[in-house]
């Protein structure tokens, strides 16, 4: 149901749903009524200058009337997330002080080679170097571009998902695609890098917005932009001659995997709930803590 308001001598009409804000776009037009649009999500405000609000909330009131058990379908996903102020930042300074512990002066050259996804001992059954590699990096440059790309794209995955969420979703998409290629490869390749999970998290993304288009009632092919957008990302971050590119092909996929599946099933209450949250940030930092036990012991 429309939410109708006066400002600042204007009339505003919220609604939170595409189809509903285009039903009263339809009916403003058909009416001769003056309008803009603030889009959303999750609210779109329809507004109309003073002269016409009269003019405006008679007809508003005739088509309710007239349509009083329409339905709006929202978009599956989560509205009012629970956004930890902080989180993604306090999560790539231990990050980096990890790669000060591990590749600083002075660190033991065991730690990459106990932790690096090599996949012949993934396929072996190490799987949790799949984790562990996602931690560790070549170098600062390495380093300070990974957690610059992950701070921007876990940042906008928060908004669907919530803080703790995003991380554990990003790190499954990592781990996945780390196995995955080392599934392609077969044999003598290693890596190591949060780059994999980087393009996980493009991939939760766009396929995360693609299931809003669907929600939405979008054309099939403003469905598809937001999977060719991660696509081109790929192609103009991640196919560089010297990088891993298949690994981030891998990650990718199963970001877009991930992400599809996500905004299909994953509750909206519970992303709400900040209990939810931290659990799964628990679950994030657990893991990273248990796989790194496993190569340690």
């Amino acid at each position: 149901m429309a939410k109708i308001f006066q400002e600042e001598g204007r009339l505003a009409v919220e609604v939170r749903s595409a189809r509903e804000a285009r039903d009263y776009e339809l009916l403003f037009l058909s009416r001769k009524i003056p309008f803009s649009l603030e889009k959303g999500p999750p609210v779109w405000t329809l507004v109309i200058p003073e002269a016409f609000a009269g003019k405006a909330q008679k007809e508003i009131g005739l088509f309710q009337k007239e349509n009083p058990r329409r339905r709006y379908p929202h978009k599956k996903g989560v509205h009012d997330v629970c956004r930890f102020p902080y989180v993604n930042e306090i999560v790539l300074l231990c990050l980096a002080l990890f790669h000060w512990i591990a590749a600083g002066p002075g660190a033991s050259p065991s730690w990459v080679e106990k932790g690096r996804a090599s996949a012949s001992d993934i396929l072996s059954g190490e799987w949790t170097r799949s984790v562990t590699a996602l931690t560790l990096h070549g170098d600062y440059t390495h380093l300070i571009g990974n957690l610059a790309a992950l701070w921007l794209f876990v940042n906008e995955e928060g908004y669907y998902v919530g803080s703790g969420m995003a991380w554990l979703l990003v790190l499954l998409s990592g781990s996945l695609g780390n196995m995955m290629s080392a599934c392609f490869y077969g044999g003598n390749h290693f890596s190591i890098g949060a780059s994999t999970s980087v393009f996980g998290a493009v991939g939760i993304l766009g396929g995360m917005k693609a299931v809003k288009g669907f929600h939405e009632l979008q054309s099939w092919k403003r469905k598809i932009i937001p999977i060719g957008a991660a696509l081109a990302l790929l192609a103009m971050l991640g196919a560089d001659p010297e990088s891993d590119v298949m690994s981030h092909l891998f990650g990718l996929i199963a970001g877009l995997g991930t992400g599809l599946l996500t905004a299909s099933f994953f509750p909206g209450k519970a992303a709400g709930r900040p209990a939810f949250q931290w659990l799964a940030l628990a679950a994030f930092c657990g893991a990273v803590f248990l796989c790194w036990m496993d190569r340690l012991k």
